[in-house]
């Protein structure tokens, strides 16, 4: 995600401020990988895209890994 998100540190990750009641599909739209995003977590478990997004989250996002 470095190379495609704006301000994303791989130590620290990113910091977003989103309005009430926005999903983890909402996030994944703002951040414009939604062609990219596989698994999804919230909170350290795996989860749905159209999950709602809480105050202090932690949203994890993974692309697809490939390799042989």
């Amino acid at each position: 995600m470095r190379n495609t998100v704006p301000g994303y540190d791989h130590e620290k990750g990113l910091f977003l401020t989103i309005e009430d009641g926005k999903t983890i599909k909402d996030v994944i739209d703002l951040l414009d990988l939604k062609d990219r995003v596989v698994f999804q977590f919230r909170n350290g478990r795996q989860t749905r895209p159209d999950e709602v997004v809480f105050e202090n989250d932690v949203i994890d996002l993974f692309p697809a890994v490939g390799g042989g």
